[in-house]
């Protein structure tokens, strides 16, 4: 296992050789075939080279590989510690080709700085200030992100900070003094694969069903060194590769279960996605080999999505797949729609080989990040809380909702009696006024049958005399899945969302705090558990 965890280092960027997940598949001609013939058998073949010998081949010989030697440059935040103990702060990293391997030069004060043998480096991600929750106590923290960084006697308590900066294993935290240090929660004395805390405002889970009517389905590896960490990570981008394998049946759901199955080789990744499902099989909180570049950003930030290219596929399909689920995916993470990159932006790469030069029916980058911007701002916009467009209602719709016991507030309209028919709200709600129109529809938009139950989630329109619009949102107290009941799948959903297996926003969100302290928490869904059971009855006023 040794032997085989030293092999895949090499080969994935862990020595910084700026390999990634898509190299061991991939095949620069697509009419050869290789002996094993299979996708598991190749990636045995692979591994049969060693030491030295695997970098020529890499470097040198290897038909199968896509790489671009030398010639990489990159800005960021990196943090160089030399062999002499020093730490240098650089803002930039060149590669260049010299012969077996690549030499890394840092960017230091202006001036290049070659990463020696004995150097380690470090680079930085740095995010809006948000809270790190450690589980467990520390014995030690750090004054720089260096395991030789130790700080004497300095240990940290288990409980939730604030940070704004990490460097994959890493995060930097606010103590109760102020005073700044590192820690390193997935550390442990026997060095097991855990971690002793998370980024609280992050999503494990996507919880798509379906996306574009494309399933999504999960398939999460084990956790075990080398392939899922379980390394906290707070995604800043999403990264696109191609699995540059044309074999007929490597689809998605082959990828999975390759990832499901192997033991600790430094290779893994988020999605896979071809012309017929997505599978996820990492949570997105979590750090993933996949780009190549060792311990910087692109392993220690992003998402990756491997898209499928089997002979037996459809390969525009899948990328057009691929496009969608990456803008579901950066939706669901708060990032902006350009929060994009290709492989080769981290390690240089000629990946993902397909977009970058045009072959297979690829829409190409461009077309490719339209379309991901499309589909997200459609996410934006059909999430969107609405706003009443007039500014503050009129003073008798106002004194109307009182008198009926609803409660509007910021765009959301609350204190419908459960069980009650679209048509007998819309009815109630028009009576402030003469001439009033009320409509109704689901969260989409689409009329309602006038039998439908008021549900978490629809939309009211109410149209005065004078033809001014004011619209709001519905929210039923415990209808968290927008059904128009109090169900165990709205406790399921407030459940998932405690334990981070899924997300609730918006109007579902406030329906999840039942009791009204504006946190979702286990008493919210004990009262919907004691609801169904007859133990305690929700009012929604």
């Amino acid at each position: 296992m040794n032997k085989l965890k030293r092999l895949i280092c090499i080969s994935l960027g862990i020595s910084l050789l700026f390999l990634g997940t898509s190299y061991l598949y991939a095949e620069e001609d697509e009419g050869n075939t290789n002996e094993s013939g299979s996708l598991a058998g190749r990636y045995e073949q692979y591994l049969d080279i060693e030491g030295q010998q695997l970098e020529d081949y890499e470097m040198n010989y290897n038909p199968l590989a896509r790489e671009m030697y030398g010639g990489y440059n990159r800005n960021g935040n990196f943090k160089l510690l030399k062999s002499n103990g020093t730490v240098l702060n650089a803002t930039a990293i060149h590669v260049k080709w010299e012969g077996n391997p690549t030499t890394q030069y840092f960017v230091v004060n202006g001036k290049e700085v070659k990463k020696n043998s004995g150097d380690t480096v470090r680079e930085i991600t740095s995010y809006e200030e948000q809270p790190f929750v450690l589980k467990k106590d520390l014995k030690m923290a750090y004054s720089e992100p260096f395991d030789e960084k130790v700080i004497k006697g300095q240990t940290v308590k288990a409980g939730t900070y604030m940070t704004s900066c990490s460097s994959m294993d890493f995060v930097q935290i606010t103590l109760e003094n102020g005073k700044k240090v590192w820690i390193n929660p997935q550390y442990t004395p026997n060095f097991q694969t855990t971690s002793n805390g998370y980024f609280e405002k992050t999503v494990g889970i996507l919880p798509d069903k379906k996306i574009n009517g494309v399933p999504v389905k999960q398939k999460l590896m084990k956790v075990i060194e080398g392939n899922r960490t379980g390394i906290p990570m707070r995604p800043m981008y999403v990264t696109i590769h191609n699995t540059g394998n044309s074999d007929a049946g490597a689809g998605a759901e082959t990828h999975a279960n390759l990832q499901y199955n192997n033991n600790g080789n430094y290779v893994s990744w988020h999605f896979t996605v071809d012309n017929k499902e997505i599978y996820q099989s990492m949570p997105m909180n979590e750090v993933a080999w996949h780009a190549g570049d060792g311990v910087n950003m692109g392993n220690g930030s992003t998402i990756a999505i491997e898209i499928c290219e089997n002979k037996d596929g459809n390969y525009a399909q899948a990328e057009k797949n691929a496009a969608y689920l990456a803008a579901h995916i950066l939706y669901e993470n708060g990032l902006p729609a350009d929060a994009i990159r290709m492989h080769k932006d981290w390690s240089g790469k000629d990946c993902p080989y397909n977009i970058i030069h045009c072959t297979k029916g690829t829409m190409g980058w461009t077309k490719f990040k339209q379309t991901v911007t499309a589909e997200y701002n459609r996410l934006v916009e059909e999430n969107t809380v609405p706003e009443e467009v007039t500014g503050t209602l009129p003073d008798n719709l106002q004194e109307h909702f009182k008198n009926q016991n609803m409660k509007y507030e910021q765009g959301y309209l609350s204190g419908l009696d459960l069980g009650q028919k679209v048509s007998d709200v819309a009815t109630k709600i028009a009576g402030f006024e003469e001439n009033a129109i009320v409509s109704i529809t689901d969260a989409k938009g689409k009329e309602l049958a006038a039998d439908a139950l008021i549900a978490t989630g629809q939309k009211i329109s109410i149209k005065n005399a004078e033809g001014k619009e004011f619209k709001m949102t519905v929210v039923i107290k415990a209808d968290v899945n927008g059904d128009g009941k109090i169900q165990a799948t709205d406790y399921v959903k407030i459940k998932n969302k405690i334990m981070d297996k899924g997300t609730l926003s918006g109007a579902y969100l406030k329906a999840a705090d039942v009791n009204l302290d504006g946190k979702v928490l286990a008493t919210d869904y004990v009262k919907i558990k004691n609801h169904i059971m007859g133990k305690g009855q929700i009012s929604q006023h």
